[in-house]
């Protein structure tokens, strides 16, 4: 039961975050990712999550299984085009230089 618990808190509380930010306009100012150290300081310190073998478990699979949704939302909010204009061929070759 607490293994569920956790991950609706891994899944929901950035939707949440995300929303309070768009309806306050002081939470707006304070930033999102500030709001979400905050609450994850908040639930590690006061131990409202187990540290126990079996949550490290599943915060690793919830961590594990978000990286490949990150990297694409990462890559649609690039504008391409904008960095094309700056320089044309310099940020392209950075990235074949570090791809590569």
């Amino acid at each position: 039961m607490m293994q569920i618990i956790v991950i609706l808190i891994c899944l929901l509380t950035p939707l949440g975050i995300l929303w309070l930010t768009y309806k306050s306009a002081v939470l707006r100012k304070v930033g999102s990712i500030i709001i979400a150290y905050v609450i994850g300081c908040t639930l590690g310190l006061t131990g409202l999550i187990p540290d126990t073998e079996e949550m490290h478990g599943v915060q690793t699979a919830v961590a594990s299984a978000s990286i490949p949704f990150a990297i694409p939302l990462l890559l649609f909010s690039a504008d391409l085009k904008a960095s094309r204009a700056c320089s044309p061929s310099q940020p392209f070759r950075a990235f074949l230089f570090w791809a590569g």
